[in-house]
């Protein structure tokens, strides 16, 4: 029996110490917190805003899908979502229409607390920026070679407040435009110049200001430009 007393302590002493990590690693885990959402449409409402659904996920900085996400009617005017592991995320707010196309959004950098809510009111919920597509084609039915058309100048206004041109190669017959415009209506000038920078093609079309808001499923908003062709003198007078 001599023999198995410092065995017997030796056990006692490991299982003392099991325990005591276990109640230290118990001791080192966080309690989950949540979030709470309330959103806006500035002087809209949800029906004003054409928005039946809003849909919110989380997204840690390690992963690129959402750690979690929840959705409701946009007219509960509140969200919550629970049982979030405390840590920094970016939230992504959305709101759907009809067709569960995200016509609205909000991006914002979120901080979980650990074991309490954190409540985040009032995110504005503004129009998704969509990239503008200008495409164009020649009313006379043949191609850039066809035309010698090397080359298309392309300018982009919106009344005094947007002006900016942009060249491409006319082969590819669009381009895509990712400046954020203004809110307003859209005119495209498109001129068709040669292999030395001649300008022998031209069309310009104006788009009404609910030309952005027009096919909302659509990841772009398409513009198309007819081009005719002319003569020097007269591509570098028409405006």
């Amino acid at each position: 029996m001599r023999t198995l007393g410092p065995m017997i302590k030796a056990l006692c002493i490991l299982l003392a110490l099991s325990v005591v990590a276990g109640f230290a690693g118990c001791q080192d885990e966080k309690a989950n917190g949540a979030l709470y959402l309330t959103w806006k449409f500035g002087a809209f409402t949800c029906d004003e805003a054409d928005v039946m659904e809003v849909h919110a996920r989380l997204y840690s900085y390690e992963d690129s899908s959402a750690v979690v996400e929840s959705r409701d009617n946009c007219s509960a005017n509140g969200l919550q979502l629970p049982d979030v592991p405390p840590g920094e995320y970016t939230l992504l707010l959305q709101g759907l229409n009809a067709d569960g196309c995200a016509t609205h959004e909000v991006r914002r950098d979120i901080t979980v607390p650990e074991g309490t809510v954190n409540r985040v009111d009032e995110l504005a919920l503004l129009r998704r920026h969509r990239d503008l597509v200008a495409n164009w084609y020649f009313d006379n039915r043949l191609d850039c070679l066809g035309n010698g058309v090397k080359q298309v100048e392309i300018q982009v206004s919106v009344g005094d407040r947007f002006d900016q041109t942009f060249l491409s190669l006319c082969e590819g017959f669009q381009t895509t435009i990712s400046e954020k415009l203004p809110v307003g209506d859209i005119r495209l000038a498109v001129r068709g110049l040669d292999d030395e920078g001649n300008s022998i093609a031209f069309g310009t079309v104006e788009y009404d200001r609910d030309v952005v808001f027009q096919m909302p499923c659509e990841d772009v908003v398409k513009l198309e430009v007819p081009l005719s062709m002319c003569n020097l003198i007269d591509c570098e007078t028409v405006d």
